[in-house]
C-alpha cells in the first residue's frame, strides 16, 4: 500500500470517529441538540437549557462534526476550539466544585488526543496575524462575561434545588464555563487567523442565541436581565461579524 493510500485510509477512520464523537455530544450522552430543543418549552429552565445545548452543540459537537466534514484539512482549528472548551469545563469543575465536569473535561481531551493522533499531523506554526476587530468585544466582553461566570459557579455551590442536573452535572456550573470558554475562543480567534471563522462563528452564534433566550425568558435561573439580554445578543453579532467577513476567514473555509 503507498504511503498516499495509508494516508488516505487513516484521515478515512479519523472522519468516521470524529462523526461518531459529534453524534455523542448533540445526542447522548452530550444532549447539546436535545437540550437545545427544549430552550423554548416553558416547563425547563430555558436558559440553563440554552447554556448547556450550546455548549455542548457549538464549542463541541461542531468542532468533531467539522473533522468529519473536512478531515485533517481543517484540524488545526479543532483541536484549539476543544482545547479551549475542555480547559474551561476544567475550571469550572474546580472553581464551582463540580467535579463531574472534570470528567466532561476528560473525554474532551480523549477523543482530541484520538482525532489528533492517527497519525499525528504535521503541526503548522501557529502565526498571529494583524490586529483583528474581535480585540473590540473582547474588551467590551472580558469583565461582563468573567462577572457572569463567578456568578453562576457561586449559585453552584450552593446546590440549589432551582438548577436542572444532566447526566450527573448541575447545570449552573457549565454556565460558568460557557463564559470563560466564549472569552478564549473570541481571543484566539483575533490572535489567531486560522482559527478565526471557527471559533469567532461558534462563539458569536452561542452569545446570540443565549441572549435571545434570556430576553424572552427572562427571569429565570442563569438569565440576564432584558437590558443585559439584548447586549448579550448584539455582542455576539459583533463576534460573528469580523469571524465571517474577513479574508483570513474566507480563505481558510476553502482550504
Amino acid at each position: 500500500m503507498t504511503t498516499w493510500a495509508v494516508t488516505r485510509s487513516v484521515d478515512v477512520v479519523r472522519r468516521v470517529l470524529a462523526g461518531f464523537f459529534a453524534v455523542t455530544w448533540l445526542t447522548f450522552p452530550g444532549f447539546g441538540v436535545v437540550d437545545l430543543s427544549v430552550t423554548w418549552d416553558p416547563e425547563w429552565p430555558q436558559v440553563l437549557e440554552a447554556g448547556w445545548g450550546l455548549y455542548m452543540t457549538l464549542f463541541v459537537g461542531v468542532p468533531f462534526a467539522v473533522v468529519a466534514i473536512r478531515g485533517r484539512a481543517y484540524l488545526a482549528p479543532v483541536v484549539g476550539q476543544l482545547s479551549i472548551a475542555g480547559v474551561a469545563l476544567l475550571l469550572s469543575a474546580v472553581v464551582a466544585m463540580e467535579w463531574q465536569l472534570a470528567f466532561w473535561a476528560l473525554v474532551i481531551a480523549l477523543e482530541l488526543v484520538v482525532i489528533a493522533g492517527l497519525p499525528l499531523p504535521r503541526r503548522p506554526a501557529v502565526q498571529a496575524g494583524p490586529i483583528s476587530p474581535l480585540l473590540v468585544p473582547l474588551v467590551l466582553g472580558a469583565i461582563p462575561w468573567m462577572v457572569y461566570a463567578i456568578a453562576m459557579w457561586s449559585l453552584n455551590r450552593q446546590n440549589l434545588i432551582d438548577g436542572d442536573i444532566t447526566v450527573g452535572t448541575d447545570h449552573y456550573s457549565v454556565q460558568g464555563a460557557f463564559g470563560v470558554a466564549l472569552l478564549g475562543l473570541v481571543a484566539a480567534a483575533a490572535l489567531w487567523p486560522r482559527g478565526r471563522l471557527l471559533m469567532g462563528s461558534c462563539a458569536g452564534l452561542a452569545a446570540v442565541y443565549l441572549g435571545i433566550v434570556s430576553w424572552a425568558w427572562h427571569p429565570t435561573q442563569g438569565s440576564f436581565s432584558r437590558t443585559w439580554s439584548i447586549l448579550c445578543a448584539l455582542w455576539g453579532l459583533l463576534v460573528m461579524a469580523p469571524a465571517l467577513m474577513t479574508p483570513s476567514g474566507r480563505s481558510t473555509l476553502e482550504r
